[in-house]
């Protein structure tokens, strides 16, 4: 859902505030300054009204004497699909005479932001386009702002080991079961999705999911203080059509009005009360004793997400990773899907996999564990090892402080700039994320790297 922002060069500060919001609800933008790469701007700008969702009308004094706003909201009136429900005027300075901007604007909402700012602001997140707002921190590096929450570890210093993960489940009495309102169309919707992956030559199969019903951390350590080992997980089932259905769903607009993550998805650290599908995965980056670290794109014939970027190795739970008792191995999840992935027929050992914590996506909402894979083998010794599932392309990066920010600090600018759309979060996190573990007494120069200007 691509949103149109009308605004005077003047109030640059306050569209940069209203795209960043956006931006962190996972909400795709046009803005001028940020969107623009050459071509004719004046059809450009056109182009974007007649395709956009929603048009948001940045309200001041140097608005409505601005040509540019006049003949931008005049374009947005012309759509009988916009005007009446998704053109948004939002007063950023006092603006006395902002009728005036067109003959119907008055018919228009009118959310007034200079008075009650916040509460203005969730409303329009959650009424105008049926997101949650998250209240939780962000992961945040300078000023790169990434959508994941950490429930666990992810400090630069706590590692869990094989046997520090403990797991409950998953149990054949744990199934998800889709809500009744959801379940209503699910066949209609699946087709749909899946003539679209017939086009483009994609799987589209149902399979067994791990499922994370909820979990803590932490307890007593040797010393007698406090720990944040073991991780304890309780665990079920779901399906990928289930999490095709909720999680990468959310803004789908049921029977009463709510969209599924407004009505289903709960607080971020609510799992227990979740009604999404919520399937665990596993995030990891891969770091070779050459020097590098290793991210990946995903195949343009993947279901969900094609083509973008993504961990080394990312992957869900599945039937295969549980024990023999039954139980799930997140640690088993992180060597299958390398192997599938990444490192091939190389001889992955439990001891080269380290699990830094437990994270969430803000978006998706999917939970997994996070952490990194290291090899006693060079760059080129692992290319030489062919992917068993391979899914894209593996891509190595200088692992040092300048290289990795470097990488972070232009795909982070193209998502911040608008240029680029997709899920790039948890990859720009996993690389983070091993840097700082990699460089603990350092982090003070990646932080200082990130910040702009």
């Amino acid at each position: 859902m691509k949103s149109f922002i009308s605004y005077d060069r003047s109030d640059q500060q306050d569209a940069d505030a209203i795209v960043e919001l956006l931006r962190l609800h996972y909400i795709d933008f046009f803005l001028d300054r940020r969107s623009m790469r050459g071509g004719s701007i004046s059809q450009r700008i056109l182009d974007e009204i007649a395709a956009c969702k929603k048009f948001i009308l940045l309200l001041s004094p140097a608005a409505v004497k601005s040509d540019w706003v006049k003949r931008e909201l005049a374009a947005a009136m012309d759509r009988d699909d916009l005007k009446g429900k998704s053109i948004l005027p939002l007063m950023v300075k006092p603006t006395p005479s902002w009728q005036s901007l067109h003959p119907d604007l008055a018919d228009q909402q009118m959310f007034d932001l200079t008075s009650d700012r916040d509460r203005k602001l969730t409303r329009i997140i959650e009424y105008e386009y049926k997101r949650r707002r998250h209240r939780h921190t962000y992961y945040q590096v300078g000023d790169v702002k990434i959508q994941v929450l950490i429930f666990a570890g992810g400090n630069g210093e706590t590692r869990y080991r094989d046997g520090e993960i403990i797991c409950d489940g998953p149990s054949d009495d744990r199934q998800f079961q889709l809500p009744a309102d959801i379940a209503s169309n699910a066949d209609q919707r699946l087709a749909a999705a899946k003539v679209d992956c017939d086009a483009r030559g994609a799987k589209f199969y149902n399979s067994p999911q791990v499922r994370l019903i909820d979990y803590s951390f932490g307890g007593p350590n040797q010393s007698g203080g406090g720990s944040d080992k073991p991780m304890r997980l309780k665990l079920g089932w779901t399906q990928y059509f289930h999490t095709r259905l909720t999680n990468q769903s959310r803004s789908y607009i049921l029977p009463d009005g709510n969209s599924i993550e407004l009505k289903y998805g709960r607080d971020l650290e609510n799992l227990s009360d979740s009604g999404l599908s919520n399937p665990i995965a596993a995030n990891m980056s891969v770091v070779t004793n050459d020097g590098k670290i290793f991210v990946a794109t995903r195949s343009e014939k993947m279901a969900w997400n094609p083509g973008d970027f993504q961990p080394a190795v990312s992957g869900d739970g599945q039937p295969e990773d549980l024990d023999a008792n039954g139980v799930y191995d997140p640690f088993h999840t992180a060597m299958r899907e390398a192997a599938e992935e990444c490192t091939g027929k190389y001889p992955l050992t439990r001891e080269q996999v380290t699990i830094f914590g437990l994270a969430r996506t803000m978006g998706t909402q999917f939970p997994f564990v996070f952490g990194e894979i290291r090899l006693p083998v060079s760059s080129d010794e692992l290319l030489s090892y062919p992917p068993l599932n391979p899914e894209g392309v593996r891509i190595p990066i200088d692992f040092t402080i300048e290289g990795v920010c470097a990488w972070v600090e232009q795909y982070h600018l193209d998502h911040v700039e608008g240029s680029r759309s997709g899920v790039i979060g948890t990859t720009l996190f996993s690389l983070l994320q091993s840097l700082h573990y990699e460089y603990p007494d350092r982090w003070h120069e990646v932080i200082a790297k990130l910040k702009r200007g």
